[in-house]
């Protein structure tokens, strides 16, 4: 498992590399290494989901600490990048070091993802709940509006649709009567 020290550690060794080389680029981080690195609302984190272009240096980068910090080759990875959408998402930069920018999406993002993900299985149900608690969302009307800003509306699939519904009925259940969720 990765830690939020890890991820920091990982990057600055990334940048160090791109400096020699002198490139620089953006990546774009998601999942767990978001709810790790940033929101501190995990220990740790298996991988690092993101996006980033052109995929060869960073990668490259990647698995060679890879092999010295003996974690998996993959550790670093694109397979997010079906479900980031930089045109319609709003991104926030988190880190600069200088030959390497780390950027995010934002919390509305975020939980925009994780709903249309629609896993029951793993963490996304549990960081949908942590991102309504923290957007202090409302009502199912609320959590639709950031899906419509954040999403493509063909990855709002029915199966999505319905895990929002019942996802936001859990969390209204959890409350104390008359509050919400906090």
């Amino acid at each position: 498992m990765i830690t939020k020290n890890d991820i920091e550690r990982f990057f600055r060794e990334i940048n160090d590399e791109m400096e020699k080389r002198d490139i620089a680029e953006e990546i774009v981080i998601c999942g767990g290494a978001v709810m790790t690195m940033v929101y501190e609302a995990r220990p740790s984190t298996k991988g690092v989901d993101g996006l980033f272009a052109p995929t060869g240096p960073i990668s490259e980068i990647a698995r060679t600490i890879a092999a010295c910090e003996g974690l998996e080759m993959d550790w670093l990875n694109d397979a997010a990048k079906g479900f980031i959408d930089t045109s319609r998402m709003e991104l926030v930069t988190i880190r600069e070091y200088g030959n390497l920018t780390v950027r995010m999406p934002d919390a509305e993002a975020m939980l925009a993802m994780k709903l249309t993900s629609a896993r029951l299985v793993g963490k996304d149900r549990d960081d949908a709940l942590f991102f309504i608690k923290y957007l202090d969302v409302k009502t199912e009307e609320q959590l639709f509006d950031i899906i419509e800003r954040n999403i493509a509306p063909q990855r709002l699939t029915p199966m999505a649709h319905f895990f929002t519904i019942e996802l936001f009925q859990q969390y209204l259940q959890s409350a104390k009567p008359g509050e919400t969720n906090e």
